[in-house]
């Protein structure tokens, strides 16, 4: 049956989408930690956990599962997703550890209103309608809250039949902490370096799978972990799938739920056999846990998953390319926590503290009056920051690339006249803006006041001037003022010096700018933003007491 918006429901703003907006992907995950996208269909895509951009990496046997049984009738098991629409483009169609044949929703649609996704899914064979709430915790003006390693994912079940329902959700995911990718068949690789753990964790608040690999040093820059759990109070758990050739670990998890709704722990040293033939049997599975619930006709019950992951290590340097070799530094969270597993009692411990602000912004947002383009370029922009565009050291340091290809950074260096013309993260975070601005002014000016950045950028130096004007109105921090401002002044003096030749307050030299062209000549963009600079410069001098230099600015900017 089609879905419908209710008549009483309070979603402003956004757009629903069809199971079939296949470019749709929602990340999930905090600043500095990276993501997890959701599809329009529910289908988790481009696990992007491990400090590096990976676009198009799915983790396989990673999805959510319900098995239901209305009274006494046949029971239904569904991946919580929507089909999978064509094209089918792989060589092969859909690989079988994707599970492409395995039933879905017939109908589900999709809403994206950062910082939280929602997804709606019915089907004439299944006696639940099922919701979801997913999201990362996203509190503005507390950096760390939304910087956790984490998605949240909230399932909401109604059961429209007549009879009381029995059912099971389920979520599984593959040990990420080791995985290998696959092999040219699309079959998985084992990890050539030991065998992975799933083991089952859990108290009063939470209980699920914690993911390991082989025992390695924490300073490797490959060591990490992943929890899969939820704050339940009744469990069904499989941290280890059976470990079967060809195929035989999806069917096996498959017939296990559907046979009861509940899972059969299996023993973890048990190997089945090659056969004579198909893929070998590998060291890394998938692990999972469910909920089991009972409903009345017209009750519905909400269960929570927390999926978490620790990867507290990364390139220290903007070079990928020699993972190797260069040195590592340790992310901001690793700071905070020794595990997934101490994220996840973290995030299930104070989940109401930290939904609220994310549900409150939310709202703020897409119920103001701004016009719908408006809050749809502030949404679709503030993802940034939380993505493998940006990343932040345990040591407090805030970076950002220009932006991302798929599987790197582009352009490196904190890019001036690129983040130049940021907004969010100095309205939302200002304290990592404020780390930008340190990196700028007391890394990156030469003697002469030329902001370093391959060719010193007109709009990159002067709207940095700018940013430091504007971090202060928003902090008040008079201590950080005064602490850059030397070379704030020293940058808007080689301005005056470089690109204004004949010092009459217009550049007109060569000015290298945000287009990776040369301006030459006056031109409206470097002219308005050195007359911001000026002004800027000359309220930090009054503020600062300087009131030479305050009135030598306000001459140039009134000339």
């Amino acid at each position: 049956m089609p879905l419908e918006v209710p008549v009483n429901s309070a979603q402003v703003g956004g757009t629903w989408h069809a199971a079939d907006a296949n470019e749709v992907a929602f990340p999930l995950g905090g600043i500095g930690t990276g993501t997890i996208s959701i599809g329009a269909r529910g289908n988790l895509r481009d696990f992007e956990i491990w400090n590096e951009p990976r676009k198009g990496l799915t983790l396989p046997y990673t999805h959510f599962t319900l098995w239901s049984q209305a009274g006494d009738s046949p029971s239904v098991t569904r991946v919580l997703e929507g089909r999978i629409p064509p094209p089918y483009a792989a060589s092969h169609g859909i690989h079988p550890n994707l599970g492409g044949g395995l039933p879905r929703f017939a109908e589900s649609r999709f809403l994206g209103r950062y910082p939280t996704a929602e997804l709606e899914l019915s089907d004439p064979d299944v006696p639940l309608e099922a919701k979801l709430l997913a999201f990362t915790p996203f509190v503005p003006l507390e950096a760390d809250e939304s910087g956790l390693p984490c998605a949240v994912f909230q399932w909401t079940f109604t059961n429209r039949s007549a009879e009381n329902v029995r059912a099971t959700v389920v979520g599984s995911m593959l040990n990420p902490a080791v995985f290998s990718g696959t092999d040219p068949f699309g079959n998985l690789r084992s990890y050539p370096n030991g065998n992975t753990r799933n083991t089952w964790k859990g108290d009063e608040n939470v209980q699920g799978v914690f993911y390991e690999g082989p025992d390695i040093s924490d300073t490797d820059l490959t060591y990490g972990n992943a929890v899969l759990a939820t704050t339940a109070p009744r469990t069904t758990a499989k941290p280890e799938w059976f470990r079967g050739g060809w195929y035989d670990t999806l069917r096996e998890f498959w017939d296990d739920l559907s046979s009861d709704g509940l899972l059969t722990e299996l023993d973890p040293n048990f190997v089945a056999e090659r056969g004579a033939v198909g893929p070998e049997v590998v060291n890394i599975v998938p692990g999972s846990v469910g909920a089991p619930i009972e409903l009345a006709p017209g009750e519905s019950a909400t269960v929570t998953f927390i999926l978490s992951w620790y990867f507290p290590n990364r390139v220290n340097g903007w070079d990928n390319a020699v993972p190797t070799v260069a040195p590592t530094a340790r992310v901001r969270y690793a700071g905070r926590f020794g595990s997934a597993w101490e994220v996840t009692e973290y995030v299930a411990r104070h989940l109401a503290q930290l939904k609220a602000p994310t549900l409150q912004f939310r709202d703020a947002l897409f119920n103001s009056s701004l016009p719908p383009a408006v809050v749809d370029a502030v949404a679709g922009t503030m993802v940034v920051v939380r993505s493998n565009t940006c990343f932040w050291l345990e040591n407090g340091r805030f970076y950002g690339w220009e932006g991302c290809f798929d599987h790197g950074g582009s352009c490196h260096g904190n890019c001036t006249h690129v983040w130049a013309y940021a907004q969010s993260l100095a309205f939302l975070f200002p304290d990592l803006e404020s780390s930008m601005l340190r990196t700028a002014f007391l890394d990156e000016v030469d003697a002469d006041g030329k902001m370093r950045f391959r060719h010193a950028a007109i709009d990159g130096q002067m709207g940095s001037i700018i940013r430091l004007w504007r971090t202060f109105l928003l902090t008040g921090d008079r201590k950080f003022l005064a602490e850059l401002w030397p070379n704030a002044r020293k940058c808007l003096d080689y301005a005056l010096a470089t690109w204004d030749t004949d010092g009459d307050g217009v550049p007109d030299g060569e000015q290298h700018n945000t287009y990776d062209i040369e301006f030459w000549g006056p031109n409206p963009l470097a002219g308005v933003m050195l007359l911001g600079a000026l002004r800027a410069v000359e309220e930090m001098a009054l503020r600062l007491g300087e009131s030479e230099a305050a009135n030598k600015y306000h001459a140039i900017f009134e000339r």
